[in-house]
């Protein structure tokens, strides 16, 4: 049967998350539980999905593998294959930490030049390399401490990795070729849920700082970056950055600010004037 769209909505936990299908649906994970919807976007529709082999916690994502299947990191030490033709799920190799908790709040994935792909486990220094190759998970490089809520990461211009470490302003670089975190820069306020990155044509990398109203920015020179800078705002921002604040690029080099949380409202930044206007979009 089919749902309307505030019915797959209503049991939404810590854990939930969504996954774009080659075929234009959605995979909907429901969080704090093994139930999964999927949504039709052309037919505004919600029909049920396969049934996880354990249900989501906090700490729960995803990520498309090289082949067109999905990996899905279910929060805690357990993962999940998910192949979109045959819309049956599999057990995943289980995250690998000395400390036995997995994936927590903060966790998130990035994919390496070599197509394997590295998880920040969160409330861990610990982060494992997932092979889709061989479906194999290893014990990855220790970062400098624990990541913690709002972690998050962008891909410099160089290829390295900058990872903010969540719950404080530090932030490490994942260097792929020597497979080891450095320190990074010193970020400006703390980055917590409601943080989110992203990064400009010309190298700079913006981020918001949840929690509170306001933004900064970075300049990569060569293989450091600048000290953070703020960004002018001239909108009236409705309310702190909160969880699911989001960037979407424009193309015209301009990025589209969506505000998670209590603020609820949409923003443009302008990279050559340094501001964040409000919207007309509704």
């Amino acid at each position: 049967g089919d749902w309307v769209l505030r019915s797959a909505s209503a049991a939404a936990a810590a854990g939930s998350f969504t996954l774009q299908l080659p075929n234009g649906q959605f995979l909907v994970i429901i969080g704090g539980s093994a139930t999964t919807r999927l949504y039709d976007p052309d037919s505004n529709t919600f029909s049920g999905g396969p049934t996880l082999p354990n249900a989501t916690t906090i700490g729960a994502h995803g990520f498309q593998l090289p082949d067109g299947r999905f990996f899905l990191v279910l929060g805690g030490l357990n993962t999940a294959i998910y192949d979109p033709v045959s819309n049956v799920f599999s057990n995943g190799p289980k995250i690998m930490t000395g400390a036995n908790t997995g994936a927590l709040s903060g966790a998130n994935s990035i994919q390496l030049p070599d197509g394997k792909f590295l998880i920040i486990l969160a409330n861990l220094k610990d982060t494992n390399i997932y092979d889709p190759f061989l479906n194999q998970m290893t014990q990855g490089p220790y970062l400098s401490q624990a990541a913690g809520a709002g972690s998050m990461h962008v891909m410099r211009p160089d290829g390295r990795v900058l990872v903010f470490l969540g719950g404080s302003a530090l932030t490490n670089i994942y260097d792929a070729a020597t497979n080891a975190f450095l320190i990074g820069p010193i970020a400006v306020g703390t980055v917590a849920l409601g943080s989110t990155v992203a990064q400009l044509s010309n190298g700079r990398i913006i981020y918001t700082i949840g929690g509170a109203k306001t933004i900064y920015y970075l300049d990569t020179n060569g293989t450091t970056e600048t000290t953070a800078t703020a960004v002018t705002v001239t909108a009236t921002v409705a309310a702190n950055w909160g969880a699911g604040t989001t960037w979407i690029p424009r193309p015209d080099g301009k990025l589209l600010l969506i505000g998670g949380g209590a603020n609820g409202s949409v923003y443009i930044y302008d990279p050559v004037v340094n501001t964040l206007n409000g919207s007309a979009i509704a």
